[in-house]
């Protein structure tokens, strides 16, 4: 991949959480899984039909056993509860029966055979009955009767009396009859008395509702069924739907056949959640409450845990009603019935080996053939692939057992390996045709280089000899150790013409070449040399010079003109009675060429103010970017400055790229950028009192040529002139690019251009530069400026130089931005400075947000009139520096700077996929009494130097605390800054 140094100078389905209950491990929904319990505790499902005492207040005392037939629900869900012989004490713990008080704390009872053996409230015992004692139990003292619905001893005056519709029973629930609603639907279930236990129970057509209270035994269902849009059905043939819960899984068509006792159902379209409430689809918690779940087929399709080491499955095209599936980045666990993490999946590796989500992204060796070799480090690009990797730094060896890296064979049993600093410097498979790279000084323990001759494939993790390297050539290439010195065509262009070096001794440099006497075309494409056209196919061309020379369209206008004598190897000319047309790259006759094809394109009033709002947009995105990064530090820079090699590159970038680039510019087409750019430049030059300077240079290689429309386009666009470099020798490019932009800014901008932004892979480099200088209407007076307080923040102040003047300035406050607003002319009536005063000291950050809407600084700027200001205004002097790469990122701008994206054409003449690897600005600004000085450069390099001037009047327009500032050609934005605190 080629590299493109901008110096803009450049200047170069439901899932759903289950538990088992039962041995057929068959779900439940949520309510009844186990709770997680304490010491001494162990968990029950159904613990209303427990017959124990499981309080030190029943113990001694019998407890009656409530009668849930076969499938009767449980009413409450699942608890904790004591284990065998323990129960809990009044703190809630569980203790050995025999630490409770005695008699469950019934100081009125004493031990004996157990309360059913004494009297009772209801005095029904009347005759000696069967009465085996209980361990631990108790008998009221004399004087004193059970009271069972008290739970306790009392005196017989005391006793508590029935509830409204009920009657004692010698048995109490015992027989064969319902007492509860919830066992209306129920079958008699007849239970004996063995040892009967007298008790309240509903009479005779009533029945114990949920409350405790006997009511009809018709309004049994109105209790049962309460919640809100639920109802009773007394012989139901579907299971009831639930949230979470997949349709797919509910035999529908098994018909009318009942499936148990009547229930509680939820309403048509309504779902019983896990609180047992009765909700609408879209109020179900989540997937069963799998909150790594989402609403899907239900199949999850390629994510089961299966899935992480062998993924694209294939799948039935189904999808389930109420389905879920797991997130992205989770797997269904069929053990732990919910979507996890690959690594939290069960049982997916071997003991000793542990999964990793992306092994072949990894720098640590994990083979035996791995060891002493460094995995490379750049591997954005790979993809992901899941894996089991040993444990604990070891490696796997060639039987696939993971050992300790000390047990593998010396360099992984390479034997074209030897010992060395596992870097392979320059001994790479990618370094045969790009050898001499830049490698870091760093040896690495038990490393091993491949040995001369050899290089290493990070493929088959070996050394192996150049031309055995695969990927080195396409599929249709071969490796040639010196193509440069070849007697053959290589190309197209080379067809039928001698080769100048053939046979010489020319320093060999490897490369691909095409196979079985193919050669490359224009596209770059291996094809036989039947298929190579003839002047590029164009039938008006023939063979010639190359140069066209007085057979330009843009000669129409100028047949005088000088031509360079010059011929190149297998070019072309038009033929007699044709021109050359730039735009179509085409021979046409005369009466076909562009009309204004030889002169500037005039540009309508409408393209010019769709670039002023991009402009205007991109400055207030490049200042709002910069403060926010550095809200501390006084700011200076020229975004209109970055617009030239944006529209450069814009010119010559297709599909993405290209869209992104006139976003920027927010112009249409690229007959707009060739229009607007030399009206822009004319315009900003058009004055004759300040001294703006806009030079534009692109420097470029002998050895990777560019495209005469390149070199047309920078030149007649944007008057750029071209300059060869030889970009090997790192330190003269930067000496060369940095004289010229210090030239041409006034040596205010130095050393934007550094040798590390040149290597191997630089193409080319745009740079650009902008100067202003320009004196105000009324200059201030240097005997008015004085040491004057300036708020940093609202907690520090300093003294500063602040100059002062009264005069009549264009002037506004501004409500909506809430800051006082100042412009004031240089000299020639085209420039200006404005200054945007936040009325807070601490209120320049919501200010600049605030600035980046067109509509919002144009507004403002047009509601100023002419007023009498006083100004109190710092004397400024600020540098600033900027990666152009970061700014236009977050612009909207990524493709030009990924080198897989980025889409550039025609530039080179030798086609290679370019892409931006640098892009800086450099700017500087003082503002004194006399007036501003700005700069700014591109490397992307900007650099500007900015000074302004004031006057006096009857507002008071005292900068004393962070303002911003802008200076303008009429409504064009050039530069902008923040002042913030002098120490810059």
């Amino acid at each position: 991949m080629s590299k493109l140094l901008i110096i803009f100078i450049i200047s170069t389905n439901y899932f759903f959480t289950q538990c088992h209950a039962g041995e057929d491990d068959s779900p439940v929904k949520s309510s009844s899984c186990s709770p997680n319990c304490g010491k001494n505790e162990r968990s029950v499902k159904c613990p209303e039909t427990l017959c124990i005492p499981q309080t030190c207040d029943e113990v001694g005392y019998n407890v009656p056993c409530p009668i849930v037939g076969p499938g009767g629900p449980c009413s409450k869900p699942a608890e904790c509860i004591c284990i065998d012989g323990y129960v809990r004490n009044n703190k809630g713990v569980c203790v050995p029966k025999k630490q409770c008080p005695s008699c469950g704390g019934d100081k009125n009872a004493i031990p004996g055979c157990g309360y059913r053996c004494g009297k009772h409230c209801d005095k029904a015992i009347t005759a000696p009955i069967p009465c085996p004692c209980n361990y631990n139990g108790c008998v009221c003292k004399q004087g004193y009767v059970y009271d069972d619905n008290k739970k306790k001893c009392v005196r017989p005056n005391k006793c508590s009396k029935p509830k409204p519709n009920e009657v004692w029973s010698p048995i109490g629930e015992f027989g064969c009859q319902k007492h509860h609603c919830r066992q209306i639907n129920q079958p008699d279930l007849c239970i004996d008395p063995i040892e009967p236990v007298g008790a309240y129970v509903c009479k005779q057509g009533y029945l114990r509702a949920r409350n405790g209270t006997c009511i009809p035994r018709e309004d049994c269902y109105a209790d049962l069924c309460s919640k809100p849009n639920e109802y009773y059905e007394s012989n139901p043939s579907c299971p009831e739907r639930k949230c979470g819960v997949d349709d797919s899984l509910v035999d529908w068509d098994s018909g009318p056949v009942p499936i148990g006792p009547g229930a509680c159902r939820c309403e048509c379209d309504y779902y019983r959640n896990d609180k047992g409430d009765c909700v609408p689809w879209e109020d179900c918690s989540g997937c069963g409450g799998d909150e790594n779940a989402q609403p899907g087929c239900g199949v999850n399709c390629g994510k089961q845990c299966s899935d992480v080491l062998n993924p694209n499955p294939v799948c039935i095209l189904v999808c389930n009603l109420n389905g879920c599936d797991c997130k992205d980045g989770y797997y269904y666990d069929s053990i732990k019935k919910k979507c996890v993490k690959a690594k939290e999946c069960t049982s997916i590796c071997p003991a000793d080996e542990e999964l990793s989500e992306c092994p072949n992204r990894s720098n640590n060796p994990q083979t035996c053939n791995e060891v002493g070799y460094p995995k490379p480090i750049n591997t954005s690009s790979v993809k992901c692939k899941p894996a089991c990797v040993c444990k604990d730094g070891k490696v796997r060896n060639k039987d696939g057992k993971c050992v300790p890296p000390s047990q593998c064979p010396g360099c992984g049993g390479d034997e074209n390996a030897q010992p060395g600093c596992g870097v392979n410097c320059g001994k790479k498979c990618s370094d045969v045709i790009n050898p001499n790279p830049i490698c870091i000084l760093i040896c690495y323990l038990n490393g091993c280089d491949c040995k001369d001759n050899y290089f290493y494939d990070s493929n088959k993790k070996k050394c192996v000899k150049a031309e055995d390297c695969p990927s080195v050539c396409p599929a249709d290439e071969e490796l040639s150790d010196c193509p440069n010195g070849s007697c053959y065509p290589l190309t197209c262009d080379e067809l039928g013409y001698p080769k100048p070096n053939c046979g010489s001794s020319v320093q060999c440099k490897r490369g691909c070449v095409c196979k079985d006497g193919k050669v490359r075309n224009k596209d770059g494409k291996c094809v036989a040399t039947s298929e190579c056209p003839s002047c590029g196919g164009d039938p008006n061309a023939q063979s010639g010079c190359g140069g066209n020379c007085g057979k330009k369209c843009s000669d129409l206008n100028n047949p005088s003109r000088i031509c360079p004598h010059v011929c190149r190897i297998n070019s072309c000319d038009c033929k007699e009675d044709y021109y050359y047309d730039s735009n179509t790259q085409k021979c046409v006759k005369k009466e076909k060429c562009p009309s204004n094809s030889s002169q500037p394109i005039t540009c309508s009033d409408d393209t010019l103010q769709l670039l002023q709002r991009g402009n205007a947009l991109f400055t207030g995105k490049f200042l709002n970017v910069a403060y926010k990064k550095t809200p501390r530090k006084s700011l200076i820079m020229s975004p209109l400055s970055v617009f030239v090699p944006i529209a450069e590159l814009a010119l010559y970038a297709e599909d993405d790229t290209y869209t992104q680039l006139m976003n920027i510019l927010n112009l249409r087409t690229k007959n707009d950028i060739r229009c607007v750019f030399p009206t822009l430049t004319r315009t900003l030059r058009d004055n004759q009192e300040v001294i703006l300077k806009l030079p534009a240079r692109f420097y470029f290689s002998d050895l990777y040529p560019i495209k005469q429309n390149f070199h047309n386009d920078m030149r007649n666009v944007f008057d750029a002139d071209a300059q060869n470099l030889d970009f090997s020798d790192k330190q003269g490019s930067a000496d060369i690019i940095n004289a010229w932009v210090e030239n041409n800014t006034n040596n205010r901008i130095k050393d934007i251009a550094s040798p590390e932004m040149f290597d191997d892979d630089t193409r080319l480099v745009l740079a650009n530069a902008i100067f202003f200088l320009g004196n105000w209407v009324t200059q201030f007076n240097p005997n008015e400026t004085t040491n004057r307080p300036f708020h940093i923040s609202s907690t520090k102040t300093i003294n500063i130089p602040t100059m002062y003047q009264e005069d009549n300035f264009r002037y506004a406050e501004s409500g909506t931005l809430n800051c006082k607003i100042l412009e004031m002319p240089y000299k020639g009536g085209n420039f200006s400075f404005v200054v945007f005063l936040p009325n807070s000291v601490d209120g320049l950050s919501a200010l600049v947000e605030k600035l980046q809407d067109p509509d919002v600084f144009y507004g403002a700027y047009d509601s100023t009139s002419y007023e009498k200001v006083m100004v109190y205004l710092p004397k400024i002097k600020t540098e600033a520096e900027y990666n152009l790469i970061e700014i236009m990122q977050k612009a909207g701008v990524t493709d030009l700077f990924d080198r897989y994206k980025s889409n550039l054409q025609n530039i080179l003449e030798k086609y290679e996929p370019l892409y931006i690897s640098a892009a800086k600005q450099k700017a500087f600004v003082q503002v004194d009494e006399t007036g501003t000085e700005a700069a700014a450069a591109n490397i992307f390099i900007g650099s500007t130097i900015t000074s302004v001037g004031p006057t006096r009047p009857i507002y008071l327009f005292n900068a004393d605390h962070p303002f911003a500032y802008y200076i303008l050609r009429k409504r064009d934005i050039i530069f902008c800054g923040t002042f913030v605190d002098i120490d810059n």
